[in-house]
């Protein structure tokens, strides 16, 4: 049994530093082929990075993909590995020094017919106000489902940051390696939850999930995600995710070839965010401003395709 790690890679080559610097100082299994660093959208430098001496205990192996996407760095990484299992990694990482051990176990005693995942600890520069910290998404919060290894539930999926899959499970999904799709986060702009769509594909077709309680990552948070702008864009991207839906919008009525339901809602939270801003009413403005956003997103989705 051999497996790979995949770890794509976007222009923050100081995050990416942190990551190597805590790779090469953990439990390395005999069964870890190659670490496919899959740099995407632009040149950072990342090539010359990783033939750094301090990172020679490490099997690291460069690609360059020019599309700037996680999707498509992903992708990538699946093509050029041969391996029975791949760990996808995001590049602003810390590791447990079982992490990939964990993950080395677990292949072992679950075999092909599982995907899997671990923890993933928040690690703050500034921990965001508790008002906005509800609205995050679990990458930000945390996600953790207890000290036990265990089999997930259909409704339980793990975060991209920190998620395997098996051979078989990815030549089921798509034969070419075509795995992930959708809209993608790319940048600020973009979907989210591509890591959910392809965990609920495999639910459906009789695979299960599980979880590696010692399989930690501690992800970087930086201080500007404690913003109501970070999280707007966070939910204008929900936006863009969700007008993937078709089925939302087939009995929906027309204004202007959008659905009205969407554009109603449009133009209350903006008329809501305006007046709560006005009056100071901090808890609601925050709330009308993250829901005029994801509106927003599905309406700039819907007028470009």
């Amino acid at each position: 049994m051999k497996f790979d790690v995949v770890i794509s890679h976007y222009k923050n080559l100081n995050l990416l530093q942190r990551t190597l610097e805590s790779l090469a100082q953990i439990e390395l299994p005999t069964s870890l082929k190659t670490i496919h660093l899959v740099e995407n959208g632009m040149d950072s430098g990342a090539k010359t990075l990783i033939q750094k001496p301090e990172y020679a205990c490490l099997p690291l192996t460069y690609h360059y993909e020019d599309t700037a996407s996680l999707i498509a760095a992903r992708n990538r990484g699946i093509k050029e590995s041969n391996a029975d299992f791949i760990i996808f990694f995001d590049n602003d990482l810390k590791f447990d020094k079982e992490t990939l051990s964990a993950y080395d176990e677990a292949f072992l005693n679950h075999g092909q017919s599982y995907f899997f995942g671990g923890p993933v600890i928040p690690d703050y520069e500034k921990k965001p106000p508790e008002q906005l910290l509800g609205y995050m998404p679990l990458s930000v919060k945390g996600f953790k489902l207890g000290n036990e290894n265990k089999a997930i539930s259909s409704s339980d999926f793990f975060l991209g940051a920190n998620h395997a899959l098996s051979r078989k499970a990815i030549e089921q999904i798509n034969k070419n390696g075509e795995v992930y799709s959708g809209a993608g986060a790319a940048g600020e702009q973009g979907g989210v939850g591509e890591e959910r769509r392809l965990q609920k594909a495999l639910s459906e077709i009789g695979y299960k999930g599980m979880y590696l309680s010692k399989a930690v990552v501690h992800h970087h948070i930086p201080a500007e995600v404690g913003t109501i702008a970070w999280v707007a864009n966070r939910y204008y991207r929900y936006g863009i995710e969700d007008a993937d839906n078709k089925n939302q919008f087939k009995s929906a009525r027309r204004l202007f070839g959008l659905p009205g339901w969407v554009l109603k809602g449009y133009l209350n939270t903006t008329v809501d965010m305006f007046f709560n801003k006005l009056r100071n009413k901090e808890k609601a403005y925050i709330e009308s401003r993250i829901k005029r956003a994801r509106f927003k997103g599905i309406l700039d989705s819907l007028r470009a395709k």
